[in-house]
């Protein structure tokens, strides 16, 4: 159990903060574009040493999904998205089968989405980062349904807005004593 929370803490604290120091001026997000260098070589260094950590492992910790994979999973995915080409990402093949296990749990799926990996370092300006995030914020149409026919009698709430159920006695079946 140690061995978990050792990973996440390590992931949350040491590593999304160099992996996005290294994705948001990389990709024309931040001025900073001095960290660039030094953070990739960071994560890069991080990645080696999972990847050597991975070789006879499935998971971080454990035989099954722990927080541990979660954690570093996440930290890793800004740049698996926006800055890990395909020539970055050749010499972490172990990490790379583990990134893909993790990402296409079906209950990361469910929260994260299904993932695009990066093709080519783009340019993004604010304007089409925030154009992107309204586009996944806007919600579907929903088809409208017809009315529904008029309810029955209203009946009796309770102080909560809910109607109240007059409950059986459920002796009544049985003789007096």
């Amino acid at each position: 159990q140690a061995r978990v929370g050792e990973l996440a803490f390590t992931s949350e604290m040491d590593i999304l903060d160099k992996v996005l120091a290294w994705v948001l001026p990389a990709t024309g997000l931040s001025p900073h574009e001095n960290l660039v260098e030094p953070s990739k070589k960071c994560v890069l260094a991080y990645m080696g040493d999972l990847n050597k950590k991975l070789t006879a492992r499935t998971y971080l910790a454990g035989e099954r999904v722990t927080l541990a994979d979660i954690a570093v999973a996440t930290a890793l995915l800004p740049a698996y998205q926006y800055v890990l080409t395909a020539d970055l990402k050749k010499d972490f093949v172990n990490l790379n089968r583990w990134f893909d296990t993790i990402v296409n749990q079906k209950e990361f799926v469910e929260v994260a989405g299904k993932i695009q990996y990066c093709a080519a370092v783009k340019k993004l300006n604010a304007a089409d980062a925030k154009k992107a995030q309204a586009k996944k914020a806007e919600p579907k149409k929903v088809e409208a349904k017809p009315a529904a026919a008029p309810a029955a009698p209203a009946e009796q709430l309770d102080d909560n807005g809910l109607p109240i159920v007059k409950e059986k006695d459920p002796w009544a079946k049985f003789p007096k004593g």
